[in-house]
C-alpha cells in the first residue's frame, strides 16, 4: 500500500466519528434507500408478468396471486402496480435524499467549526507561513468534498452495490451462464476507475494547491486595496489573480478530461455487455431455456445495473477527489498547537505585576534563532521602554509574555512563577496590549471596547472610553455604542481606531500592559491625542512599550537595548545615557536628526 493511500484511509478513519451522531438517521436513510433500491428490483415484473401469463400463458411464480383474477382484472393489476412501485420507491428515495442533506450540512458544519476552533489555537506564527488562501480553501471547499462523500455518496454508493447484488442474484436464480455474461463488465469497469482515480487524485491536489494561491493573492489584495491602487498595482493584482485562476482551471479541466475519458470507457464496455446479452438471451429464448418475459426482465435489470455501475464509478472518482480534502483537513487538525496548556497547569491568582525573564531564547526552526539568552528583573508597575533596531527581537520577547509562544530555552516569570503553569486563558485575562495596527473587529463600538468579556457592562464600557478620550468619537456616531464598525474599524480613521483599542485595554483593566509602536503612523495631531491616553493608562501598570519616541523613553523606568537577539544594554535612560553605549548613540542619532529636521 503506498504512503499516500494509507494516508488517505487514515484521514477517512479520523473523519469517522463525526458520523457518529447521527448514526441512526444515517441507518434510517440506508434503510429508506435499500427500499427504494427493492422497489427498482420489482419493476421489470409486472411487464414479466403481462408478456409471460397474460400473452405466453407461462406462470409468474413471483405474481402468483394474480392469476385467479380474470384477463381485464390481470391486466388493471399489473398496471396498478407499476405506478404503485414507481410512487412508492420515489417517496421512499425523496425522503432519504432530504435526510441525507441535512446529515451531510451538519457534518460539515461541526467540521468547520473544528477546524476554525482549531486554526485558532495554532501559533503567530503558524499563521505568517501559512496563507490566508490556503486556509480558506481547505475550511470552505475541502470540508465541501468530505461533507459529500461522508452524507450522498456513501449512503448512495452502498444502495447501488445492494441494488446490484440484488439484481445479480435474481439473474443467477433464472440463468447462471446469461447472468455471468451480465457480469463480466463489472471487472474491467472496476480496473479502470481504479487507475484514473490515482491520476485524478494527483491532478486535484495540484488543483487545491493553486486554488489556494489564487486566494491568498485575492485577499491579500483585498487587504491592501489602498496601497495596491496608490501604486497603481490593480492590473498586476489582477494578472496574478488570473494567472493562479487559470493555472487552477487548466487542472480542474484535465481532471474532468480524465473523468469523461473513465465515463466513456465505461460506456463501450456496458454497451459491448448489452450486446453480449441480447445476443445469448435471443439464443436462449429461441431454444426454450428461458421464456419472453425472462429476456424482458434480464434487459431491463441490465439497463438497471449498468447506471448504477457508472454512477459508482463516477462517485469513486469524486471520493479520490474529496480524499485529497481529508488529508488536507485532517493534517491541518493533527497539526499541534505550539503553545497549551500543561498538565499541572492551575488559574492565575491576581497578579501584582513583577515580570522576569532568565534565560530566554527563542527561534522559530532550527537555524532560525531570534532571542539568545535574555535576563532581566522588572518590578511591579514599572514602564520598561524596549528599543532597539528592526529585527531585534523586542516583539517576540514581548510576545512570551502573554504566552503567543513558549521560550526555546529559559523562562519567563510572573511574580515568581512560571507563566507555563498558568492556564493560558487565565493567564491572558490579565494582560493587555495596544499595537501599531488597531485589532478592530466589524462588532459594534460596545462589543470592540469589551472584546473578551462574555458578559459587556456597559457602564465600564462608557468609563474606558472616557479614560481613553475617545467618548466624542461615539458621541458622532450615528447609532452611538450601537454603531457597527466596518472590517477592521475601516470607517474611523487611524487615530480613532487606536484610541478605542486604548479604551478597550482600560476596559480589560489588566495589570500587565504591553504596547507595540502605539503611535506608528498616525500624525502629529493624533499620536498627541493617543499618547494622552496612554499616559492615563500605564498609571499603576507594569507596562512593557516598544518605541522610538524620545519622550517615552525619557520617563522609562527600565530601558531594555536589544541588538541581533541579544539584551546589549539595560538600565534607567540616565544611567545608559552616562556610559555612551548603544543606547546613547541610538538617543543621540535621534536628536541629531529632529535638529535637522
Amino acid at each position: 500500500m503506498s504512503e499516500r493511500t494509507s494516508r488517505g484511509r487514515s484521514a477517512w478513519s479520523d473523519l469517522l466519528p463525526y458520523t457518529r451522531p447521527f448514526r441512526w438517521h444515517l441507518a434510517l436513510s440506508l434503510a429508506l434507500l435499500l427500499f427504494a433500491s427493492a422497489m427498482e428490483l420489482l419493476k421489470p415484473w409486472p411487464l414479466k408478468f403481462i408478456i409471460d401469463q397474460i400473452l405466453g400463458q407461462h406462470p409468474v411464480g413471483v405474481l402468483a396471486p394474480l392469476t385467479g383474477l380474470n384477463l381485464t382484472a390481470q391486466l388493471a393489476a399489473a398496471s396498478v402496480l407499476v405506478v404503485v412501485v414507481a410512487i412508492v420507491g420515489g417517496i421512499a428515495e425523496y425522503h432519504a435524499q432530504i435526510l441525507v442533506a441535512k446529515i451531510g450540512h451538519t457534518i460539515a458544519a461541526s467540521l468547520r467549526g473544528d477546524v476554525f476552533s482549531h486554526l485558532q489555537r495554532l501559533s503567530v506564527s503558524f499563521h505568517r507561513n501559512t496563507g490566508s488562501g490556503e486556509m480558506l480553501t481547505r475550511l470552505m471547499k475541502d470540508v465541501q468534498e468530505i461533507k459529500n462523500v461522508l452524507g450522498d455518496l456513501a449512503l448512495e454508493t452502498t444502495a447501488q452495490v445492494v441494488l446490484l447484488a440484488g439484481m445479480a442474484a435474481i439473474l443467477v436464480g433464472m440463468d447462471a451462464r446469461l447472468a455471468l455474461v451480465s457480469l463480466a463488465v463489472f471487472g474491467p469497469v472496476a480496473v479502470l476507475t481504479r487507475h484514473y482515480s490515482r491520476h485524478i487524485k494527483d491532478v486535484t491536489r495540484r488543483q487545491r494547491r493553486k486554488d489556494s494561491q489564487a486566494a491568498s493573492i485575492m485577499t491579500e489584495a483585498i487587504a491592501m486595496l489602498p496601497a495596491v491602487q496608490l501604486f497603481g498595482r490593480s492590473q498586476h493584482a489582477s494578472g496574478q489573480f488570473g494567472r493562479a485562476t487559470r493555472k487552477g482551471l487548466e487542472a480542474e479541466v484535465t481532471a474532468a478530461r480524465m473523468k469523461g475519458r473513465l465515463e466513456r470507457w465505461v460506456e463501450v464496455i456496458v454497451a459491448f455487455g448489452t450486446g453480449a446479452v441480447l445476443w445469448y438471451g435471443a439464443w436462449a429464448v429461441i431454444e426454450g431455456r428461458l421464456t419472453p418475459g425472462d429476456l424482458v426482465i434480464f434487459s431491463a435489470y441490465l439497463r438497471s445495473m449498468y447506471r448504477p455501475t457508472r454512477r459508482i464509478a463516477a462517485n469513486w472518482i469524486q471520493a479520490s477527489r474529496a480524499a485529497v480534502g481529508a488529508e488536507r483537513v485532517m493534517e491541518l487538525l493533527r497539526r499541534k498547537p505550539a503553545v497549551e496548556d500543561l498538565p499541572h497547569a492551575t488559574p492565575a491568582p491576581a497578579f501584582v505585576g513583577a515580570v522576569e525573564f532568565s534565560g530566554v531564547s527563542f527561534a522559530y526552526g532550527p537555524g532560525m534563532a531570534t532571542l539568545y539568552d535574555v535576563t532581566v528583573s522588572v518590578p511591579p508597575g514599572a514602564l520598561v521602554a524596549i528599543v532597539g533596531p528592526s529585527g531585534a527581537g523586542k516583539s517576540t520577547l514581548i510576545s512570551l509574555i502573554p504566552r503567543l509562544a513558549d521560550p526555546s530555552e529559559g523562562s519567563v516569570r510572573i511574580d515568581g512563577r512560571d507563566v507555563r503553569d498558568y492556564t493560558i486563558a487565565s493567564l491572558r485575562e490579565q494582560i493587555a496590549i495596544v499595537t501599531q495596527e488597531a485589532m478592530l473587529f466589524g462588532l459594534s463600538v460596545r462589543d470592540n471596547v469589551s472584546y473578551g468579556d462574555p458578559t459587556p457592562d456597559e457602564g465600564r464600557v462608557v468609563a474606558a472610553l472616557n479614560a481613553a478620550h475617545a467618548w466624542h468619537i461615539v458621541e458622532r456616531l450615528a447609532e452611538g455604542l450601537d454603531t457597527t464598525l466596518g472590517e477592521r474599524g475601516a470607517t474611523l480613521s487611524g487615530g480613532e481606531r487606536q484610541r478605542l483599542a486604548i479604551a478597550r485595554a482600560f476596559y480589560r483593566d489588566a495589570r500587565i500592559l504591553i504596547l507595540d509602536e502605539p503611535t506608528t503612523g498616525l500624525d502629529s495631531f493624533a499620536e498627541a491625542h493617543v499618547v494622552e491616553s496612554l499616559s492615563a493608562l500605564v498609571r499603576g501598570r507594569t507596562t512593557f512599550v516598544i518605541t522610538h519616541r524620545l519622550s517615552t523613553i525619557a520617563h522609562a523606568d527600565l530601558v531594555l537595548y536589544l541588538e541581533d537577539g541579544r539584551l546589549v544594554e539595560s538600565g534607567s535612560p540616565a544611567s545608559l545615557r552616562a556610559t555612551g553605549g548603544r543606547y546613547d548613540e541610538l538617543l543621540s542619532f535621534q536628536v541629531a536628526g529632529l535638529r535637522a529636521h
